[in-house]
């Protein structure tokens, strides 16, 4: 992995942020110095190497990170850290490989976002491709390839590739009681709805059961337009206590997406 890669690495970030900020960080002693603000993808190389960057990895276990300039307040694409690599199969997005079993992911988007929208549409992407829940943030820090993770022990040199696919695309339900009833069609693509109720807003100390709570939110879901592999993942995340309620749950899931699919739509295809 060499600085003819980091360019290249660089050359693609220019096409999501218009201009970007460089950090070092120390992790032993928790620091992070600036390195520069509001400078554009193509001068970041030269900052680096003005900061002999490469050498201070190298030698002194210094750890370098890019995060898009305040000043970016719309985003086509969309960060991931630690993210499900087999989740994102399907998608166009740029992968950075942090060791040798941790991802972060820059997927595309099919439509624009501003800044504030940002956060809300990441929480609901992050469950779908089994990120990290914390990191939803549009300025988050991101690491560099061609640098060395010293994190581990050895450390561990990030590398990064692009992946073609299809845009991940980004539908903006804003469901109610008086609005859902009308989704009656599931949209196509996977996509990802902005706003939606939550398994809790769906239970009450009347409901007979916790699997009928389940039941009526995987159809709410159904209608919105989830795939059912993403109406199983979030009924794993909200459910709550799965695993003492049902021994085996990938079993009760399947039956649970299968009624669903049947009242929903008159079938029960997983597939």
């Amino acid at each position: 992995m060499t600085q003819a890669s980091l360019k290249s690495f660089l050359e693609e970030i220019k096409k999501l942020y218009t201009n970007i900020d460089l950090f070092m960080l120390n992790l032993k002693k928790k620091l992070r110095l600036i390195i520069a603000l509001q400078i554009s993808p193509e001068e970041a190389l030269l900052a680096l190497q003005e900061e002999r960057a490469f050498e201070k990895n190298r030698r002194r276990a210094e750890n370098f990170y890019f995060a898009p300039s305040r000043s970016q307040k719309t985003f086509k694409w969309l960060f991931l850290d630690d993210v499900n690599l087999q989740k994102l199969k399907d998608y166009e997005a740029i992968i950075v490989q942090t060791s040798e079993e941790k991802y972060q992911a820059y997927i595309k988007l099919d439509r624009e976002l501003k800044a504030g929208e940002y956060p809300e549409v990441a929480r609901q992407v992050v469950r779908v491709f089994e990120a990290d829940k914390a990191v939803v943030d549009e300025y988050h820090l991101r690491r560099l390839p061609s640098f060395f993770n010293t994190k581990y022990n050895p450390p561990y040199l990030v590398s990064w590739w692009k992946k073609v696919g299809r845009p991940l695309k980004i539908q903006a339900h804003a469901p109610t009681l008086r609005r859902w009833k009308k989704i009656l069609t599931p949209q196509t693509g996977g996509g990802v709805c902005l706003e939606r109720k939550t398994w809790h807003q769906f239970y009450s100390p009347t409901a007979p059961s916790y699997s009928e709570v389940d039941f009526a939110f995987a159809c709410y879901l159904l209608k919105l337009g989830y795939q059912p592999e993403q109406v199983k993942d979030i009924l794993r995340q909200e459910s709550p206590q799965l695993p003492k309620r049902h021994h085996n749950v990938e079993d009760y899931l399947n039956r649970t997406l299968q009624a669903a699919l049947r009242r929903v739509y008159g079938f029960h295809n997983l597939s």
